[in-house]
């Protein structure tokens, strides 16, 4: 808290008392605090009725947090003086010392009836409201700062805090946008602003926020901690490992720049690495649920779930309100087949930080399964388009109970589900259908439906491309038949987390697309089609220029004997068409495709080929083609004759 000092000069008759009192100021500023308290003893022994001396011993009693005698020589200042600003407000400091917090508002008050315009009242008073969770009051103590002091340094800051805690972030940042344009030195508000638009995930907008802070503040721990952060979220994961690197230089020893520092390492998927660095981390800070939680998730990525398990859940009981733990702890229930527990779990994802953005309040209360007759439940799509592809199968499950169903999905798969039934309204990203009694999102619904692994609705087709694309792509690739026809998807988007493990350099399916008997059209789209240029077109056809979306592609697979991919959306798409498909998984897969089994329940017509060791394509390739060769040698249903 702020303290108000005695003035320079103190008038008095007695030569005595002044020099005494000159003499105490010289050990308060040099912080002599008892020889302070003691030379103003004398003085007031010399001037007994000067308040302004009594008031220094008071100050004087305050650095040697001598609350009660502080509180004496305060209140004898009063006595002599009742409106003395500084006393009441250093007499609030003694009260909140110890631990008179309605005492101390009610002098910083009284101090600011005396000096409406008093800056350290204003800002111990409102130091103490919030303390008391009385943020409204303090919202309005820093208005009146403003009032006070347009340029104050602190106030915007802190008005920015309070609405922030508010749960009004964008009125937090312009208020620290305010407090910049007029003091654009301020390192620590850039970074203050900086964080929001992280939490907000604008991380364009939050690299450039720290990238000013730090142009200011060289070396700042935390600002290359958080320029590490924001990068590996723009996977940009080698520059953010070069500022975490820096940051553990300047500070070896902490353990939250440690922490971002194995996260770095894990992005890039240098797991040994990251694994060294968390063990440093936890010897630093063993009692830590984001660390636990952290050094859980690599352990993980390494295919060690029960050891992975037991450190979340080690998390949890030192945080048990932790959803980033049980989120997590749910991918392991999942991945190993516990899905009673794994549903439940996977609930969390609506708590977690990084993600609450991604569930906004739908203007109904969410649905938890029960009687829908009479009703209307809007249908939320969620995460990737793979996701919705896949979820959708429980649309019809839903229509069963009753009700009204309108569901929201990707622009993108619009055209793909239009003719897809059980469905009362089919709307796009961005629209909200009015008058619904209840929502739900499209992966809570395994949960609220009880689904195991022996229940999985299972039953394939349950999507249809339109007949006359599907007649349009025959025509399109009919110059391929006598062969048998595949579609290869190499990579997934490149902005997906886990796309370093899960795609593979087409150069290494090389060998694949030599494969006799076989005629393979590349169904990969966004960044990775650029690939295709280091390969004849007499190896494989590139149907990219005619893939506008879903629809087409789903189109263009009904047309073709096999898909063969990565871990993306077209695996989903070619499985709910039911549709022959061959999956290459790492070998830590995503959730759903648990472990150690060659098929899935999820799709009866999928077969998983499985990486045997960490980032490790060969085998896999491997396998692909010895089955491919197979399938070559038999007699395979192939689409010769027009549909």
């Amino acid at each position: 808290m702020s303290e108000q000092n005695t003035p320079k000069t103190v008038p008095h008759s007695q030569g005595s008392a002044e020099a005494l009192a000159e003499a105490a100021r010289g050990h308060l500023r040099a912080q002599r605090f008892d020889e302070a308290a003691a030379a103003y003893r004398d003085a007031v022994a010399a001037a007994p009725e000067d308040a302004q001396v009594r008031h220094g011993l008071g100050v004087a009693e305050l650095r040697r947090r001598g609350w009660d005698a502080a509180r004496t020589a305060l209140r004898q200042a009063l006595a002599l003086r009742p409106d003395y600003h500084e006393a009441l407000s250093n007499l609030g400091i003694a009260h909140h010392g110890s631990a008179g917090k309605e005492a101390a508002v009610a002098c910083f008050r009284r101090a600011l009836r005396a000096k409406p315009d008093f800056a350290d009242a204003l800002t111990n008073l409102n130091t103490v409201l919030r303390e008391l969770d009385r943020e409204g009051d303090a919202a309005d103590v820093y208005e009146q700062l403003l009032r006070a002091d347009p340029k104050h340094r602190e106030a915007r800051r802190h008005i920015a805090q309070l609405r922030l805690k508010a749960g009004k972030p964008a009125e937090a940042m312009q208020t620290l946008r305010e407090h910049l344009a007029l003091h654009g030195d301020d390192w620590q508000a850039l970074q203050e602003l900086g964080r929001i638009q992280f939490d907000e995930r604008q991380y364009e907008e939050a690299l450039k926020t720290f990238q000013k802070a730090l142009a200011i503040a060289h070396d700042q721990v935390q600002l290359l901690n958080d320029l590490g952060r924001v990068l590996d979220r723009l996977q940009r994961h080698k520059e953010s490992l070069q500022y975490l690197r820096h940051a553990a230089t300047v500070a070896p020893d902490n353990p939250q720049v440690l922490n971002n520092l194995a996260n770095a390492l894990m992005s890039l998927g240098r797991f040994t690495e990251a694994e060294s660095v968390f063990t440093c981390a936890f010897d630093r800070s063993p009692a830590t649920p984001e660390l636990l939680n952290n050094y859980a998730n690599v352990v993980r990525e390494q295919g060690r779930f029960e050891e992975g398990a037991a450190l979340y859940r080690k998390a949890l009981e030192l945080k048990p309100d932790y959803p980033s733990a049980v989120w997590n702890l749910s991918l392991i229930d999942l991945l190993l087949g516990d899905y009673e527990n794994g549903w439940r779990r996977y609930e969390s994802r609506f708590e977690m930080p990084d993600t609450k953005l991604l569930y906004p309040d739908q203007g109904a209360p969410r649905w938890q399964g029960e009687d829908l007759r009479g009703r209307s439940i809007f249908i939320v799509a969620e995460q990737g388009h793979g996701d919705t592809i896949q979820f959708m199968r429980y649309i019809p499950l839903v229509a069963a109970r009753g009700g009204r169903v309108v569901v929201q999905v990707h622009d993108t798969l619009l055209r793909l589900f239009k003719g897809y039934g059980h469905m009362a309204m089919l709307i796009g990203k961005g629209q909200r259908p009015v008058n619904v009694d209840c929502h739900c999102y499209m992966l809570s619904l395994p949960h609220i439906l009880g689904t195991t692994v022996d229940t999985v609705p299972s039953g394939v087709p349950y999507l249809t491309a339109e007949p006359e694309l599907v007649q349009r792509w025959w025509g399109r690739l009919k110059g391929h038949r006598g062969k048998l026809m595949a579609g290869l998807v190499w990579a997934g988007s490149p902005k997906h987390r886990g796309d370093r493990s899960r795609s593979i350099p087409l150069a290494l399916l090389s060998r694949l697309l030599e494969t006799d008997g076989v005629s393979f059209v590349s169904l990969q789209v966004g960044e990775r089609m650029a690939d295709l240029a280091d390969f004849p077109s007499n190896r494989i056809r590139d149907l990219t220029p005619y893939l506008h979306d879903f629809a087409d592609t789903a189109a263009a697979i009904t047309n073709l004997d096999l898909v063969i991919t990565v871990d993306t959306s077209v695996a989903h798409l070619a499985g709910a068409l039911g549709k022959p498909v061959w999956l290459m998984l790492p070998r830590v897969p995503d959730w759903r495709w648990m472990l150690d089994r060659t098929d899935t329940p999820w799709y009866p017509t999928m077969r998983l080929f499985r990486q045997s060791t960490v980032n490790e394509w060969e085998d896999v390739v491997d396998g692909v083609i010895a089955e491919l060769k197979r399938l070559c040698a038999g007699q395979v249903r192939r689409i010769d004759a027009a549909p």
